[in-house]
């Protein structure tokens, strides 16, 4: 069967598209411009799962391409070919036939495995690869299908040729109701109308045997997989997945097939992620995306990010770097404790602003600047929390290791600017701590631009006022609050201000004087 489904909701500038490609038809939707991506779906869905994200995917310059996998939604109904390393050849010839040699993959579910596979038979053809809440073939799935070792039933049930359709067709509402509902974090994190949509699309003996077709291959996708669990992908991979699913299991999973691996456990989320949770996953996979990968090859983890643009609720950004990578400036402890533990401002921010719907669109750039209309009885609460967050965005990215952007000094209109304006780097690096010394107790001290005056200035905020509060653009930032430092400097806040700078990423701190030049906001 040749169809494209019309789906409730076709996302603006998207439109659907069909391609013959390894034997089949597949249906795709494609919208925006630049750099591919290509998102894969899970079972029981079709390309609509991401629908509430490709929209932020194409707002940041990427040509976003969404498929029906092989059975799915509006490609054909297959009666073969639904082993993961197929069906990757599948979304590759698609990509190719598309003009496209390398993409950046996500994948969901059984798209996760399909994405999977891809990037271990091509892997110099894959930039970036994030999976989404599965277990993989031979890196963790075994177990879970295995009752007997507190596994799921549903694999040796969908397993069974011609079983689980002939007992669900013409009971789809209900079989699908069930399986959505226990698969959900929260009951209503769906709504009926979306999974009444899914029981349409997978109704009738052809339908639900092409999508079980996906279960009944997994033996000998383990079989195939197995060589590549010793082998360590190239690429960076973002593991995304829900607490109340498989959690940490997905990383632990992947942990030594992977070279770059950062993880992140959705807080309360099932196993529908990107219908879920969209929001925080479109931050997630925009701030990835947009990293580059520089530390060690055992990254940090990643936790959900605020991006510039990307509305409430806020969350904590991922480290572009290893914990141990500023050593021997900053040690790794001091930074695992200092991100990790600095979730607490994201956190109070959101329910405080839980009750004020209309503040909740605001990026936290706007939602600073804006204090003065925010309503009495949190705004003390907004200043701190919001404040500590804005803060430590810029804090994280204006730090890089030595050697990867860290130290040395910085060049083209940024050094000008600092010699016009103290007469010399060393002058600039004086002046900053002459102010953080004067600041008493906890703080912030922040090299600013004055674009009114056309020049550099140096002010220190107490506790945890934002930049954003003094009316000028910060280029960098110090945290001087005692939990930055105090590990490895103790009580000497004098030998952390002068070691700080080998690890001050120029030129980061130079783009951001360049878009302040044009005309752009600055964090």
């Amino acid at each position: 069967m040749n169809r494209v489904l019309s789906p409730p909701v076709m996302p603006d500038a998207f439109e659907a598209h069909h391609a013959d490609v390894n034997g089949i038809r597949l249906c795709y939707v494609r919208g925006g411009s630049g750099d591919p991506i290509v998102l894969l779906h899970g079972w029981p869905q079709t390309w609509w799962a991401w629908r509430q994200v490709i929209p932020a995917l194409a707002a940041r310059g990427r040509t976003v391409i969404v498929p029906d996998l092989r059975g799915a939604g509006g490609s054909e109904k297959a009666t073969g070919g639904y082993g993961k390393a197929n069906q990757a050849e599948d979304i590759r010839q698609l990509v190719r036939g598309l003009g496209f040699d390398r993409v950046d993959l996500v994948g969901h579910d059984i798209g996760g495995m399909v994405a999977y596979a891809y990037a271990c038979a091509h892997p110099g053809e894959v930039k970036r690869l994030v999976l989404v809440d599965l277990l993989l073939p031979a890196l963790g799935l075994e177990p879970f299908m295995d009752p007997a070792r507190d596994g799921s039933f549903h694999f040796g049930f969908f397993m069974v040729p011609d079983l689980a359709e002939s007992l669900i067709e013409g009971r789809e509402d209900a079989f699908f109701g069930w399986w959505f509902r226990r698969s959900l974090g929260q009951p209503d994190a769906m709504s009926s109308e979306g999974i009444r949509h899914y029981a349409r699309i997978y109704a009738g003996h052809e339908a639900l045997a092409a999508g079980f077709g996906h279960y009944r291959t997994l033996l000998q996708d383990i079989q195939h997989d197995r060589p590549f669990a010793t082998m360590k992908l190239p690429m960076p991979v973002l593991a995304v997945a829900g607490e109340r699913s498989v959690g940490a299991k997905l990383a632990d999973g992947l942990r030594p097939a992977t070279s770059n691996l950062r993880s992140v456990v959705l807080p309360a989320c099932g196993h529908f992620v990107p219908e879920e949770r969209p929001r925080e996953l479109s931050r997630l996979l925009v701030e990835f995306l947009e990293l580059d990968a520089v530390g060690a090859s055992q990254a940090a983890p990643v936790h959900p990010i605020s991006t510039r643009g990307l509305p409430m609720p806020y969350a904590l950004p991922a480290l572009p770097y290893a914990y141990e990578a500023l050593e021997p400036v900053i040690d790794g402890e001091t930074m695992r404790l200092h991100h990790d533990k600095h979730h607490h401002y994201v956190d109070a921010l959101n329910k405080a602003l839980g009750p004020h719907p209309e503040l909740q669109g605001k990026t936290i750039e706007d939602l600073m600047r804006g204090l003065d209309g925010v309503p009495e009885e949190i705004r003390t609460q907004v200043r701190n929390q919001g404040g500590g967050h804005a803060n430590h965005q810029l804090f994280w990215k204006i730090m890089a290791p030595p050697g990867q952007g860290g130290g040395g000094e910085p060049d083209g209109d940024l050094a000008k600017q600092v010699n016009a304006d103290f007469g010399s780097l060393q002058g600039m690096k004086d002046a900053f701590a002459e102010a953080a010394a004067k600041r008493f107790g906890s703080g912030w001290v922040f090299l600013l631009f004055d674009p009114k005056a056309g020049k550099l200035e140096i002010a220190t905020t107490a506790s945890q006022d934002s930049a954003l509060l003094l009316g000028k653009p910060a280029l960098l930032g110090n945290d001087l609050w005692e939990h930055a430092y105090y590990l490895k400097h103790q009580n000497r806040k004098p030998e952390y201000l002068k070691a700080w700078w080998d690890v001050v990423n120029w030129p980061y701190v130079g783009e951001r004087l360049a878009g302040i030049h044009a005309g752009k906001q600055q964090l």
